[in-house]
């Protein structure tokens, strides 16, 4: 048996429906998601004489009424919008909670000022996946010195430019052409012409991701 199954009490068949049941629920990774079922089952240990029962719609119900899956969720959407490790989502988290101000606004503003975030919302790339390969591959000068970590944090008044390298200017410039379906963000300033964009500020409240409810997921990490 496995250390998983003498933890939970739950056979392999359940372990494997649940977990896929979870992370499709969640989107939460598999390592991920039994740490979630575990903590599920102990907390119907408790509610529950006769021991734990898994219903079919009990991940349903866990995820839809539960704080904790609530807040999981809201976690989870944002980790991945930003296309982030868990492990490198709750080290910006805690260098955000560090820093002065309302925690949730501060991690909002470090996720949107990370390089590979900048070269997305600019048009550089289509999507930040694509924008962090472009990083990645050296594509890129910030103030006119080569940066290829998608972690870098770009301060205002920054200028990214692409390199003269052909292939590098071939790329940007065909995403450019597709940029109006995400028009870039009015705190950086693109030249089309010169591939070059400026951080001209750091983005307001109401500029930050609105889709996620970030003061849940400061809740969540507070746990």
């Amino acid at each position: 048996m496995s250390s998983t199954q003498k933890t939970t009490g739950l056979n392999s068949s359940t372990t494997t429906f649940r977990k896929s049941q979870l992370c499709h629920a969640t989107q939460v990774q598999p390592q991920e998601s039994i740490a979630v079922l575990e903590w599920l089952y102990f907390q119907q240990i408790k509610r529950s004489k006769d021991g734990p029962i898994l219903q079919v719609n009990t991940v349903q119900t866990f995820v839809e009424k539960s704080d904790y899956g609530v807040g999981l969720i809201e976690k989870q959407k944002l980790r991945l919008m930003y296309g982030l490790t868990e492990k490198q989502f709750r080290n910006m988290y805690e260098r955000a909670k560090r820093k002065k101000g309302v925690t949730g606004e501060v991690f909002l503003t470090m996720l949107e000022t990370r390089l590979d975030n900048v070269v997305y919302r600019l048009g550089f790339a289509k999507t930040r996946q694509a924008a962090r390969q472009f990083v990645n591959h050296g594509h890129l000068l910030v103030n006119g010195k080569k940066v290829d970590i998608p972690s870098f944090v770009v301060s205002q008044g920054d200028v990214i430019g692409v390199r003269e390298k052909t292939s590098s200017r071939q790329v940007a410039t065909k995403n450019l052409e597709g940029s109006q379906y995400h028009p870039s963000p009015p705190w950086v300033e693109v030249n089309a012409d010169s591939l070059q964009g400026t951080v001209t500020r750091l983005p307001q409240a109401d500029e930050l991701e609105q889709s996620v409810n970030v003061q849940l997921v400061v809740e969540f990490y507070s746990r």
